[in-house]
């Protein structure tokens, strides 16, 4: 059930995104062509996996484009939803709702009166919906108090306003978009640009990567537009293009921050901002115009059959059946764990990973200790954030938990050029070494990924590991 729900989410969605993107694009009215809006659909679906997109991204964008052809209050209450929903998952996905919006509506052929007013009114809306969500304590909280107080709520409101936003910034760093926010954002982490070119971490290499990815449809719109048939005025053509640079820089800048690189999710706005101007081109008849190529034989052909095969060729050509620890060692291991903490009822009990035992009851119900998790130490280990392991590693030295499961942890640095090598090296320095200095591996399962840790009676002795 867990693998047909992680491949759903990876595939239909995207497919129902190119769908939604050609339903009402006009390729003609014959089965054929309907089956070849149905293909378009499916090779929409392997445009995206090339990230691949996380998929609550995507299924904003598909609240956007149900929105792109129907009534103004309909797209309305459509991209303001999209923009709630989207940042959700992701802060840095605050904009991308209301750009999709905006490139859609303003790309369209109509008068140029209606055609700025509804990109600027679905622009807002898109921005509206996460401030919405982004502020809801703060909106909840402003309506409870103009039904009880009436004209008094507006100073109780302000109140709240400065309150979560003084609590967003001590979480989170500064207040979103401000200047202080984008030096936070550039200078927390390092950026390591080595990631650009072809590396341990991502065999291609961002740049190389990306041209791959791309290539196929930036040609076929290249070669539709140079027939001059698609009629964008320099309104329009900027638009795309500015949007989509920058687009292209943040996505660029977010994945050669250390933590990324690996893939091409981080260009995951550029993406979708590329299959939109696809779109937009489709409906302006690139459809009917591909579709005579193709029952021609022309040579075009040949990049349609590049757009389909360059996405899944490394992929296939590395393809192998998925591989599931022994079922008695699994089983081992979780018996280990339960006993683990039933034999610590008074004590405490530390996940730092496998935090999903306690989700579904596979071990006893005991209390969540959520101040120490790995993604959340992982993060502040790689902003070398001192401050944030301070406690940390006071409860560590004073023994606070009976019991630690973790991911297996060595001390083991890795240097430079290997896979993922700079964050390893972080995370051994941060969470490892102080991890194991104070506490002793009682189990560790290698093939499930798993170790049990408890207290250690004397600080670990190791050369070359001093203890903090």
């Amino acid at each position: 059930m867990m693998r047909f729900w992680n491949d759903f989410l990876f595939t239909i969605p995207y497919a129902v995104l190119g769908w939604v993107l050609l339903s009402r694009a006009d390729a003609g009215s014959s089965g054929r062509d309907g089956k070849i809006r149905f293909a378009a659909g499916l090779w929409a679906m392997l445009f995206l996996l090339q990230g691949p997109i996380y998929t609550p991204l995507v299924l904003a964008a598909i609240l956007v484009a149900c929105g792109w052809k129907r009534p103004l209050p309909w797209a309305l209450a459509l991209t303001f939803a999209a923009g709630f929903y989207a940042v959700m998952s992701r802060s840095t996905w605050v904009v991308a709702p209301a750009a999709f919006a905006v490139m859609l509506a303003f790309a369209q052929a109509q008068p140029d009166r209606s055609r700025w007013m509804r990109s600027i009114l679905l622009g807002a809306a898109g921005l509206l919906g996460a401030v919405v969500y982004l502020k809801r304590e703060t909106f909840s909280g402003l309506l409870n108090k103009l039904a009880a107080w009436g004209a008094s709520a507006a100073a109780a409101a302000q109140d709240t306003i400065e309150s979560v936003s003084n609590a967003d910034a001590a979480i989170g760093g500064p207040v979103m978009f401000t200047p202080a926010w984008f030096s936070y954002f550039l200078t927390r982490q390092p950026l390591i640009w080595s990631r650009l070119w072809p590396n341990e971490t991502f065999k291609p290499g961002i740049v190389l990567g990306l041209l791959i990815a791309i290539l196929p449809l930036t040609l076929l719109l290249i070669l539709w537009a140079a027939r001059k048939k698609w009629k964008l005025d320099g309104w329009q053509r900027a638009l795309l293009i500015l949007a989509q640079t920058a687009f292209l820089s943040v996505g660029v800048l977010i994945s050669v921050k250390i933590g990324g690189g690996s893939n091409l999710h981080n260009l995951d706005i550029f993406l979708i901002g590329l299959l939109l101007i696809g779109a937009l081109a489709w409906e302006a008849g690139m459809g009917v115009w591909l579709a005579e190529k193709l029952r021609s034989g022309h040579w075009v052909g040949v990049i349609v059959l590049a757009a389909i095969l360059l996405p899944v060729a490394r992929e296939a050509f590395s393809i192998e059946p998925k591989k599931y620890p022994p079922l008695e060692t699994t089983r081992d291991a979780v018996e280990k764990i339960q006993q683990a903490v039933d034999a610590n009822p008074d004590g405490e009990v530390l996940f730092l990973d496998q935090r999903q035992l306690l989700t579904f009851g596979v071990v006893p119900k005991i209390e969540l200790i959520a101040d120490y998790e790995k993604k959340w130490m992982m993060d502040e280990a790689m902003a070398d954030n001192a401050a944030f392991f301070e406690p940390y590693i006071a409860d560590l030295k004073a023994h606070r938990f009976d019991v630690i499961i973790s991911e297996p942890l060595w001390v083991k640095f890795q240097g430079e050029g290997l896979d993922f090598s700079e964050e390893n090296d972080l995370f051994v320095k941060w969470v490892s070494i102080p991890t194991l200095c104070y506490y002793e591996p009682q189990e560790t399962f290698l093939d499930q990924g798993v170790q049990i840790l408890i207290p250690r009676s004397e600080p670990l002795a190791e050369e070359g590991v001093i203890c903090p």
